[in-house]
Formats: C-alpha cells, sequence, structure tokens
C-alpha cells in the first residue's frame, strides 16, 4: 500500500527476500544434484532432501507473502457487485476469519514442532526442528500481514484502486 511504495517499510522486502534466496537455494541445490548425477555418477545425498526443506519454508513464505498482497485465488465475481461499504465489510470478515485459521494452525504447527524437536533428516545429521519451524513461522508472518492491511487500508477503498 501506500508503506510499501513509498519504501518506509523493509518488512514486506525482507519477506519477498526470504523466499527468493530459499528458492535460489532450492535451484543451486538440483542443480548440483543433477551434475553429480548425470555428470560424475555420484549423486550428492543431501541436495535432494535439503531442496525439500527450502520447497517448504517457500510454501509458507509463500502464504505470507500473499496474504499481504491479497493476491490468494478467490472468486470475487459477486463481490464486485457488493457496494464498496459491503465490500469492504466482507473483505474484513474474511480477513478475521483468515487470521483464526492461521493462528490456529500455528498454533498446532508449534505443537508439532515440539513434539518432533529431535526428529533429525535421513540422509544428514540436521534436525528437522528447523523445518518444521515454517508452519508457524509462516503463520505469523501471514497474521501480521493479514493485520497491516485490515488496519492500514487506503482511504479510497481497496481492491478496486490496487487493480488500476
Amino acid at each position: 500500500m501506500a508503506e510499501e511504495k513509498s519504501g518506509k517499510s523493509i518488512f514486506p522486502a525482507l519477506q519477498e527476500g526470504l523466499s527468493l534466496a530459499f528458492f535460489a537455494g532450492m535451484c543451486v541445490l538440483l542443480l548440483l544434484q543433477l551434475i553429480s548425477r548425470y555428470l560424475f555418477s555420484r549423486p550428492l545425498l543431501f541436495t535432494e532432501e535439503f531442496s525439500r526443506f527450502c520447497y517448504v519454508w517457500i510454501a509458507f513464505i509463500g502464504l505470507a507473502v500473499a496474504h499481504r498482497r491479497n493476491d490468494h485465488i478467490r472468486i470475487d465475481l459477486f463481490l464486485n457487485w457488493l457496494p464498496e461499504r459491503a465490500r469492504r465489510a466482507w473483505e474484513t470478515m474474511i480477513a478475521i476469519v483468515s487470521m483464526a485459521i492461521l493462528g490456529y494452525l500455528g498454533w498446532w504447527g508449534v505443537e508439532y514442532l515440539f513434539f518432533n524437536a529431535y526428529s533429525v533428516a535421513a540422509s544428514v545429521d540436521f534436525h528437522l526442528y528447523y523445518v518444521y519451524a515454517a508452519l508457524p513461522a509462516g503463520c505469523a508472518l501471514g497474521i501480521a500481514n493479514l493485520a497491516v492491511r485490515l488496519f492500514a487500508r487506503p482511504s479510497g477503498g481497496g481492491r478496486a484502486e490496487k487493480e488500476k
């Protein structure tokens, strides 16, 4: 919104930069896997597993970024027919319900994180705690992004201005 365009907030850039770093890491790991397997006939065991770990983090950071941008898949045919006030009320309700669902998932993500705190990856001695932390982290970022979007709405009204 206005905060992002003026460059005052570094938080959105950090989220996108982090997801880009995980994506680049995943690409490098998969390239290493291809090179080691097909050129040297000696596959590196850790590359496939760590690329999956990167993918998990990409998915949950991407969830948060999509909430910030309001880019989740949805059917908005009837929403566009509503008057502006009713549309804003509906979007507010959806944001609150989404925050509740993310809070619930994040809570269970923390439970799962501590339940599997001592699990180790199959191919390397890497604690899966860092991978399982993606769910509560992504949910927390999603809630934060929804809260910012909910409370920092542009005065002209939401999505119609965004699409111009």
